[in-house]
């Protein structure tokens, strides 16, 4: 197995970049970890291996188990083929309960939060908007950024909501950008074997 390093990313960005060449190739990527902010990259050919500490091994979690978790609408089932292994080591993030789509789960975040990667989510700073709001809005415009248009144009509905989205649009944003896996071209990448 190849150990790849790239200095100046985060780790987590890098196996994102990794797996879309991987997938590029046409082969199945299968992701060693136990952070949670790789289910971002679920999908029928990206799955992820992840601890289970209660009972001492490592489980295999696919979209199936992504779907049936957080009620999406399925796509298809996986099946494991050949598989391309890469491994990350961190502490476990959390992800959010939302019946949205897997690439739109991220969206919950922003609003939400995330303690381990140090983002504070809005509900500190609006009280009263919390996970059913941002969940409600989110399923009826679909993604964060078609949400604040709406909010831009004052189409959302509720006063509350309005504004909050009106004041704190560039603060969801940059939750955005900080929690979303980034993808690279690396120049310089230095393999052991």
């Amino acid at each position: 197995m190849q150990v790849v390093k790239v200095h100046g990313y985060e780790a987590d960005d890098v196996v994102a970049t990794l797996t879309d060449q991987v997938l590029q190739k046409g082969a199945r990527v299968v992701i060693g970890s136990p952070d949670k902010d790789f289910k971002q990259l679920i999908s029928e050919d990206v799955q992820i291996v992840m601890p289970m500490p209660d009972f001492g091994r490592w489980s295999f979690y696919t979209l199936k188990h992504y779907i049936d978790q957080y009620k999406c609408d399925p796509s298809s089932d996986l099946s494991l083929r050949e598989s391309i292994i890469i491994t990350w080591h961190s502490e476990a993030a959390s992800c959010y309960n939302a019946t949205l789509p897997v690439q739109t789960c991220i969206h919950i975040g922003c609003f939400m939060g995330d303690e381990v990667d140090g983002v504070p989510g809005i509900q500190q700073l609006v009280p009263g908007f919390g996970r059913k709001t941002a969940l409600k809005l989110l399923k009826k415009h679909g993604s964060l950024e078609d949400l604040l248009s709406a909010a831009a144009i004052r189409t959302v509905g509720k006063d509350y909501a309005q504004n909050a989205l009106t004041k704190y649009a560039d603060y969801l944003r940059r939750n955005y950008k900080v929690l979303s896996l980034r993808r690279y071209e690396f120049t310089e990448m230095s393999k052991m074997e």
